[in-house]
């Protein structure tokens, strides 16, 4: 990841998603910063629900190993 992406997404973390969120729900915001905010935060969800996602899966592929391994252990695998 590129130093300025990352920086960025520190920021993001380190308050500048309420900021965010403050400024797409304001009425009074520029239209096109506010379309921009919008988007960028579909995205940040987007982002946040696929990191979910992988730590899901990652964590059902190791259930399934120990549970092949038990079984071969025990000699159940057909």
């Amino acid at each position: 990841m590129n130093p300025a992406g990352n920086e960025l997404l520190q920021a993001i973390r380190g308050g500048g998603l309420p900021a965010l969120e403050a400024i797409a729900a304001s009425n009074d915001t520029f239209p096109p910063l506010k379309a921009a905010v919008v988007e960028a935060l579909a995205i940040i969800g987007i982002v946040k629900v696929c990191s979910h996602f992988k730590h899901s899966v990652t964590s059902i592929y190791a259930t399934a190993l120990e549970i092949q391994d038990q079984q071969e252990r025990m000699g159940c695998i057909f």
